[in-house]
């Protein structure tokens, strides 16, 4: 529904603060849902395109906020730009703020029209801050994985690490535990087993430690590396039994996790993680896929060491148990060599 803006003001006003807020007669129109012929009108009588407001933004910011490509074609065919700076601290960016806002529509007209070549540029939150984020990641956080393909088709870095914990779009999408979000990614061309620049996590050892499942159970079936371990020698096992979390737990032993890594700096095991965290279930399930409970780490601490010095008393029971027997088994083993 179009609603009544008044008369068009003269060429020496048009340009003018209508309201607090200093939008502009063209701010105005393009909020207030005015016939496109308007639009145009103004801009043909001295409208300017890339006039701000107090938030500053320019009309196309409108156009993009209240979703209508037909006004940002217009816009841009008339002169408004897609990027600039607009203060000292902040650049406006068509492309982001789409991404940002989920405006497919919209994010194809500027695509169409030259937006790939700030497809890897930050911008502004629709409140005038300057983000750290690029498009591709805004649009990833912000739940629209339906823009991650036209966005990489448009150069789009996916791989690119963005933003004040540096992340990419798929650490993202895992922190989001969006199955769908990861798959479209991969697909589009983000490394599988790339590692963070400073944590050195793969995918899967982020999805671990952040405990998204979901996001962890779909980079196993793309086939991710089950036992890489980060820059302090965590598995993904690791971070699960370390987490108390079972069902990814489950999911590494069922893909054939290795169940007794070490970490290279300390010598623990998964094991060894769960029973200081006091995991019975996840002490019994490793238990009961072979994990050995008489491994010791550099500290000569096995998995029950570590239970009693975390008070852990439900899995200080069941090591000790497994303890022992594993200890009279490899008796029993040593024996059978010198039995006459």
């Amino acid at each position: 529904m179009a609603y009544d803006v008044g008369s068009r003001p003269n060429r020496a006003m048009i340009n003018s603060p209508r309201d607090s807020d200093g939008n502009t007669y063209l701010h105005e129109l393009i909020r207030k849902d005015a016939a496109i012929d308007v639009i145009r009108d103004a801009i043909e009588n001295g409208a300017d395109v890339n006039a701000l407001n107090k938030r500053s933004l320019p009309p196309l910011a409108v156009a993009i906020q209240y979703n209508k490509p037909e006004i940002a074609a217009l816009l841009l065919d008339k002169g408004a730009n897609q990027y600039f700076p607009v203060s000292k601290s902040a650049d406006f960016n068509a492309v982001y703020m789409a991404s940002d806002t989920g405006r497919g529509e919209v994010l194809k007209v500027l695509l169409a029209k030259g937006g790939g070549a700030y497809a890897n540029s930050p911008g502004m939150t629709q409140d005038g801050r300057q983000a750290s984020l690029l498009p591709l990641h805004i649009a990833v956080k912000t739940y629209h994985y339906d823009l991650i393909e036209p966005l990489i088709a448009a150069g789009a870095l996916p791989n690119e690490e963005a933003g004040a914990e540096k992340k990419t779009p798929l650490m993202i999408a895992i922190e989001n535990n969006t199955p769908g979000g990861v798959r479209q990614l991969l697909n589009g061309g983000a490394d599988l087993e790339r590692r963070h620049s400073e944590t050195g996590r793969t995918p899967l050892n982020h999805a671990a430690q952040s405990r998204s499942g979901a996001a962890a159970r779909a980079l196993i079936d793309c086939g991710a590396e089950l036992n890489a371990a980060d820059a302090t020698g965590m598995t993904p096992l690791m971070f699960a039994a370390e987490n108390g979390d079972i069902g990814l737990a489950g999911t590494l032993i069922s893909a054939r996790a290795d169940i007794d890594l070490r970490r290279a700096a300390t010598n623990e095991t998964a094991l060894m993680k769960a029973a200081r965290k006091g995991s019975s279930e996840i002490v019994k399930l490793l238990l009961g896929a072979g994990a050995n409970p008489v491994l010791a780490d550099s500290f000569n601490r096995t998995a029950l060491r570590h239970a009693e010095e975390a008070y852990a008393q439900g899995t200080r029971f069941l090591l000790e148990d497994a303890e022992q027997k594993a200890l009279q088994a490899q008796f029993e083993a040593i024996y059978r060599k010198y039995r006459p």
